[in-house]
């Protein structure tokens, strides 16, 4: 792998009917509480708290973002993701306070993904040491905790 102009998109694997029907069932309706709890509804009300003089975006907002970027990414391989209140409370403690942030992140994130293709890249997570992530989570932890007092 060298430095160059690489393709981020992922092969798109071949599924048949009951590989759907077992997804569904054993992963999909399983997360989906969990999903609408932390990314849609914790999120809206973390959002409201952070941000009491801002307009923050509605339950139904958050929830129509999250659920058009699954369906729209998810032809090309994209694992689903959603917005998350830990995320929006790691981010808030490290400092960022608008949207600019979040936009400057992912596409410092495309960048280097597109620049150094997915090699270089896996070996870096590889290497991550494990203890900063528990200092991330931790400190994600600590500023959830700090606004349900």
């Amino acid at each position: 792998p060298s430095l160059g102009l690489h393709s981020p998109l992922a092969p798109v694997p071949t599924v048949d009917a009951a590989d759907w029907w077992h997804a569904l069932v054993r992963a999909a309706l399983p997360q989906l509480p969990v999903t609408l709890l932390n990314a849609v509804v914790a999120t809206a009300k973390l959002a409201e708290d952070l941000y009491p003089r801002r307009d923050t975006p509605s339950v139904d907002a958050i929830a129509l973002s999250v659920g058009l970027s699954n369906l729209s990414t998810a032809a090309v391989g994209h694992f689903p993701s959603c917005h998350g209140c830990g995320g929006l409370a790691g981010q808030h403690q490290f400092g960022a306070r608008t949207g600019s942030s979040m936009a400057l992140l992912g596409l410092c994130k495309m960048g280097l993904a597109v620049a150094l293709g997915p090699a270089p890249l896996l070996r870096a997570f590889a290497a991550f040491p494990p203890a900063v992530l528990g200092v991330l989570l931790a400190v994600g932890g600590v500023e959830l905790a700090a606004c349900a007092r």
